[in-house]
């Protein structure tokens, strides 16, 4: 009995290695279509982060980026309150997914928590991001 199930998952091993490898054209699960300046899509990114609402969220030198799956907005503000600036280097999503640490080229930080945004500016004590090497 063992030899015999053990010749047919040699048979099944056989059968899927002769089987080809589907094509993308062949994959019609799935909508895919192509992103670019465009449509909106950022040009340079510096980092990534999803949160749990389902945003992807896109760090550039030129400022903050949400993206819903569908289209692309550029965040300059939460409400009323406006980010630091632009030159976004890091982004962290919160362990729960639903909040957003956000970290600037020349210093600071915000954190956006659904419609609220708390900037945390370089005299708080936030480091400024140097390359190569440690601060």
């Amino acid at each position: 009995m063992r030899v015999f199930h053990a010749l047919c998952a040699v048979l099944a091993l056989i059968a899927s290695a002769g089987a080809s490898t589907p094509r993308l054209d062949d994959i019609t699960e799935y909508f895919r279509t192509s992103l670019s300046p465009t449509q909106g899509a950022p040009t340079v990114v510096n980092a990534l982060a999803q949160t749990s609402d389902g945003y992807l969220w896109i760090a550039t030198p030129s400022g903050l980026y949400r993206f819903d799956g569908v289209r692309f907005d550029r965040i300059d503000s939460i409400g009323t309150v406006r980010l630091l600036g632009e030159g976004i280097t890091t982004l962290v999503a919160t362990r729960s997914g639903r909040g957003l640490w956000i970290g600037y080229e020349y210093g600071g930080a915000s954190f956006i928590e659904g419609d609220t945004l708390k900037n945390y500016p370089l005299e708080s004590g936030y480091p400024v991001e140097r390359s190569g090497g440690s601060p």
